[in-house]
């Protein structure tokens, strides 16, 4: 990619490993330097330099257990 090439949704769900809704989510919180041409989300590449430059990290997904069931077994052998 050219230095001046603005970045993709598509280019940085590759380059950061973030979901799609996640990148859209930055750019309109205004947390990653962006706009929308249309329906397309943009990032310009001086803004993604920055935020790679920053101290931020994207956040690790964490799932949240509310239920546990117990599993029951199944005796091969007795049937």
């Amino acid at each position: 990619m050219n230095d001046d090439t603005p970045y993709t949704v598509a280019d940085l769900m590759r380059v950061c490993g973030l979901g799609r809704d996640r990148v859209k989510s930055l750019i309109r919180s205004g947390d990653l330097p962006g706009y929308q041409l249309g329906k397309k989300y943009v990032v310009p590449a001086e803004g993604f330099r920055a935020l790679l430059a920053s101290t931020w990290r994207p956040q690790p997904r964490h799932i949240t257990v509310t239920n546990i069931s117990p599993i029951r077994t199944i005796d091969r052998q007795a049937s």
